[in-house]
């Protein structure tokens, strides 16, 4: 099911990202990890090239690409 606000993000709900190619295709997909207070930010893990990493939404890079979350129940 569509999470649509940030806010409303649990850990374990599925995040997706544009790929470098196309900002509008999802090219990687994490997982949420934690959930800022405020509900504006949310850190995930993610498998990268140089191993698996934990990143957070408000990076320039990742904020740029973000398309949406889902939750598998």
């Amino acid at each position: 099911e569509e999470v649509a606000d940030i806010a409303d993000l649990q850990p374990g709900d599925l995040v997706f990202f544009g790929g470098s190619r196309s900002k509008d295709v999802v090219g990687h997909v994490g997982i949420v990890t934690d959930v800022d207070a405020e509900g504006k930010d949310f850190s995930f893990v993610h498998a990268s090239r140089s191993g698996v990493k934990v990143d957070v939404l408000s990076s320039e890079y990742y904020s740029k690409r973000y398309l949406g979350a889902r939750r598998i129940f």
